[in-house]
């Protein structure tokens, strides 16, 4: 539809799909319930206990590992990388977990391992003939019950382990009791003929039925193991592809770094700063005074200094940055500090003390909240924000110093710092921070030369430079020795980085050739096993004709040829 039929829908007003009872938003937010699970902790759709509980920390648990075999992303969002990943490891959990919403929503008819498969698989028709010829052989049962043909199926037959409660004389009793009764059926229906005959022909349609809905069946389970067969080769084929796939991406990332090396100019750059301060989602940018104006202001030099500030509003980010930030080789440093402090909001009745945020000057020179300029003032008051979540500077500057991912290193402390001008931490906590080694400062000029001051990495290849440099000053003292010598032979050879590249290309080019040679044989595979499914299909196609035909011949005769 047009953009404006969006906002100015025509025709008759309906109802959405599922709108009724709430099951188009109340499912969606089932799902999500159990995905924020993993960082909430808690739960709202169902409570946390028995299975709803063993669920969801199942749930948590491959979310986590998601994170950590950057199969999802976190920030900004929750954001799925690796679909073959999500169908392996988490739907089928997912699923579980929809299906108690299902139970919710008084589900029944279904088991629920149909129900399960059917969200993982799709709709399959494999129970429905199940159920078919079930439903045949029960009528086919109590034909033959009426026939005297076997034991009466009323009252219902004893089950296993209620006979296996029984003596041994009163399971006798019992078979004796069916057989009697089975007898007398057989002997009441040889007096009426009329039955017997009417009985006996539905016998007969109940067993060609039968028949049918048994080969129908099998040709069924044919076509599904045929459907399993594809969806097995085609897993395998893209497992193998993916493997290709990922060898040739780092092929080219080699091949990349070697055509383009990498720019290094904002290596050692960037200050990523945790504060409270950016997390406020209502600041006012005409604040230009107060603490948190104050903040800003530290950034905002460090940025006229040449340096990149990344601001972070909570700790998951923060650490989630540094992290980024160093396997990249940008991060300079690590700054945690500042509280946030409430302001007072539009419709504030109350008087305050001390200076405007907004325009500096005290209460007496406003006109209620107004400045003199027009602007809306705002004064500090008592308590925390409500829109900021707290941030705990000592738990994130050690656990940076102490980082236990095995891709990253721990950040140096020589590189963590703590601006302790405008944070409220206590002096024992500052104390242990300053004897592992990261700097705690009060004062911003204090800050920003520290900042200033930071040395580079070391670079991984210095080692390597120094060998060189000591390798050069030796040929350069044996040449000096050998002055005398004539001049070698000029030959012309690739250096080490072309010899390297073209040996990269060429397994490279197998890898693709490898890639194409998967690609043809799984079409070929996928090919032969669509033959096979034809196959069947046109077979069930000719059965199902036969029993419709064979339904249009009885339906086709006389009413009294029914009758014996």
């Amino acid at each position: 539809p047009l953009k404006s039929e969006l906002n100015f829908p025509l025709g008759e007003k309906h109802d959405l799909d599922c709108s009724e009872s709430g099951e188009r938003w109340t499912l969606p937010i089932h799902i999500f319930d159990a995905l924020f699970y993993s960082t909430t902790g808690r739960a709202s759709a169902f409570e946390e206990r028995g299975v709803a509980l063993d669920i969801l920390k199942r749930i948590s648990a491959v979310v986590v590992q998601g994170f950590e075999m950057k199969a999802l992303q976190r920030l900004p969002h929750v954001t799925l990388l690796n679909l073959e990943w999500y169908h392996s490891a988490l739907k089928p959990l997912l699923a579980e977990w929809v299906y108690l919403w299902l139970q919710k929503q008084h589900l029944f008819g279904i088991t629920r391992q149909e129900a399960i498969t059917y969200m993982l698989e799709g709709a399959v028709a494999r129970s429905e003939s199940t159920a078919k010829v079930s439903a045949i052989e029960a009528a086919l049962d109590v034909i033959e019950s009426d026939l005297g043909l076997r034991v009466p199926c009323w009252p219902p037959p004893p089950t296993s382990s209620h006979l296996a409660m029984l003596e041994p004389e009163e399971q006798s009793s019992l078979q004796e009791t069916a057989l009697m009764m089975q007898r007398q059926t057989s002997t009441s229906i040889e007096e009426d003929p009329g039955r017997k005959s009417m009985l006996e022909a539905e016998r007969k349609e109940l067993a060609l039925a039968r028949d049918m809905g048994q080969q129908q069946q099998e040709l069924f389970n044919a076509l599904f193991a045929i459907d399993e067969q594809l969806d097995a080769a085609a897993h395998e084929s893209a497992k193998r592809i993916a493997e290709l796939q990922q060898k040739m991406v780092l092929l080219q990332k080699k091949i990349q770094e070697i055509e383009t090396p990498r720019d290094d100019s904002f290596d050692n750059h960037t200050v990523l700063w945790a504060s409270e301060v950016f997390g406020q989602s209502n600041v006012q940018e005409t604040m230009k005074h107060g603490e948190n104006a104050e903040m800003h202001a530290a950034c905002g030099k460090l940025e006229e200094m040449g340096f990149t500030v990344r601001r972070c509003g909570s700790y998951e980010e923060a650490v989630e940055r540094a992290a980024q930030l160093q396997a990249s080789g940008h991060l300079r440093c690590v700054v945690a500090g500042g509280d946030a402090v409430a302001t007072c909001k539009r419709g504030c009745g109350s008087s305050h003390e001390g200076k405007c945020l907004v325009c500096g000057k005290v209460w007496t020179e406003h006109n209620g909240h107004e400045c003199k300029d027009g602007r809306l003032g705002s004064w500090v008051v008592k308590g925390k924000p409500t829109d900021v979540k707290p941030i705990d500077y000592f738990k994130l500057l050690m656990n940076l110093a102490e980082y236990k991912n095995s891709d990253i290193a721990p950040v140096p402390q020589s590189r963590l710092a703590l601006f302790a001008g405008l944070t409220s931490m206590k002096e024992d906590k500052r104390l242990a921070l300053w004897k592992q080694g990261v700097t705690v400062t009060d004062d911003k000029d204090q800050l920003q030369e520290w900042v200033e001051h930071i040395k580079a990495w070391p670079s991984a290849n210095s080692d390597d430079k120094g060998k060189d440099e000591e390798e050069e000053e030796a040929d350069g003292e044996n040449n000096d020795e050998d002055d005398d010598a004539p001049p070698p032979m000029m030959r012309r050879e690739s250096s080490f980085g072309l010899q390297t590249l073209k040996l990269l290309r060429q397994r490279l080019q197998k890898l693709e050739g490898l890639k194409e040679a998967a690609h043809e044989a799984e079409e070929a595979v996928r090919s032969d096993l669509r033959q096979q499914a034809l196959d069947k299909h046109l077979v069930l196609e000719k059965e199902i004709q036969r029993q419709l035909a064979h339904l249009s011949t009885g339906l086709a005769l006389p009413a009294t040829k029914h009758l014996p």
